[in-house]
């Protein structure tokens, strides 16, 4: 006799990842707290500020529009000034 087999990937999707704002604001607070308490960017390892950029905006992605926007204008404003000679 033959079982009929399950469905492999579910009948209904599970819910959509949606990360804790706190969280994602206390990340982003930390990230712009380091960058304020650096004097330059000269003694980074490097890749740093690449990876700085990735993180940050993979963290604003999930904020409202205009505080993302506010928060990357603050971060881009810290790494210019990091990286002014």
């Amino acid at each position: 006799m033959i079982e009929e087999q399950g469905d492999l990937f579910g009948a209904t999707p599970g819910p959509a990842y949606r990360p804790d704002p706190d969280r994602v604001h206390r990340r982003i607070d930390h990230i712009l707290a380091e960058l304020r308490a650096e004097a330059s960017a000269s003694s980074w390892e490097h890749g740093r500020a690449s990876f700085l950029r990735m993180v940050f905006s993979k963290l604003t992605y999930w904020l409202p529009k205009d505080e993302a926007t506010r928060l990357e204008s603050a971060f881009e404003a810290e790494m210019e000034r990091l990286q002014a000679p």
